[in-house]
């Protein structure tokens, strides 16, 4: 098993910005030829104790549920590094911190790896935020949700603007055959488990085979608009600071300031 799962299935009686609505019609659509890389500048996806990794707690040598604090550590890096900052890492120490905050984890039992809600790391992390091993914190500025998750068009307008996207899926057992390989629909293949994910850069719709990749598990991991259908149950299109500091808050068709707004009701 290549890693671990975590996510707890959204509630969704709580109350999330929709991302549909704060889009005013300006959008210009991205074209199913457009290769949108927001990864290949990134020399490092770490597994961040998601798996079998060196810096696992000693309570817990084969890794933890904590891919929902994981995917927004890549993230953060991505994110920073195409908004023309240096590229920025994470202990391994730092990770275990914000999922003990989130999950309840102890890394010293190795009880409370229950995993975590999405939307719970996404709150923490406009509070708390995650401090890199120079000492910097970085924070979420602002998210909402997919109202289609699994949209492909959707989840390429959010990547293209936005750096990447924080994406949850069920995770089919036979993801992890064809992990290292192309995530592809497996028809009656058993849900393993809620494992949360990163899109990073989505190849032109013409090749079919592995058209997006995610981080997940250490490594960057192709999967099919297929697999993409069947398997993504949430979605986030997610605004880090560092993501605003350059590329600034005004998006013609996007009503951020709105979203930043109604993210006091969050």
């Amino acid at each position: 098993m290549p890693g671990k799962y975590g996510r707890i299935q959204r509630d969704l009686t709580r109350y999330a910005p929709i991302y549909e609505n704060y889009r005013t019609g300006g959008l210009v659509a991205v074209p199913g030829t457009a290769d949108i890389d927001r990864a290949t500048k990134v020399n490092s996806w770490p597994m961040y104790c998601n798996g079998p990794d060196a810096g696992n707690p000693v309570a817990s040598p084969g890794g933890v549920g904590d891919c929902t604090i994981a995917a927004p550590a890549h993230g953060y890096t991505a994110s920073a590094v195409y908004a023309g900052k240096p590229q920025v890492l994470f202990s391994d120490q730092e990770i275990i911190q914000v999922y003990s905050r989130n999950s309840g984890y102890n890394p010293v039992t190795g009880d409370g790896d229950n995993g975590c809600q999405m939307q719970d790391v996404l709150k923490d992390q406009t509070k708390n935020g995650m401090t890199d091993v120079n000492g910097k914190t970085h924070k979420v500025a602002a998210y909402a949700a997919l109202h289609e998750p699994s949209n492909a068009m959707m989840l390429s307008e959010v990547l293209n603007v936005f750096g990447w996207v924080y994406v949850g899926i069920n995770c089919p057992d036979s993801a992890q055959d064809q992990f290292g390989q192309v995530w592809d629909y497996v028809p009656n293949s058993p849900n393993d488990g809620g494992h949360a994910i990163g899109l990073h850069h989505r190849k032109p719709y013409g090749s079919q085979v592995g058209v997006f990749y995610y981080s997940t598990w250490g490594a960057l991991q192709r999967a099919t608009l297929a697999f993409n259908a069947h398997y993504i149950a949430e979605a986030w299109a997610v605004i880090t600071e560092d993501w605003l500091e350059a590329n600034g808050s005004t998006i013609q068709g996007l009503n951020l300031a709105q979203l930043e707004t109604d993210m006091r009701s969050v």
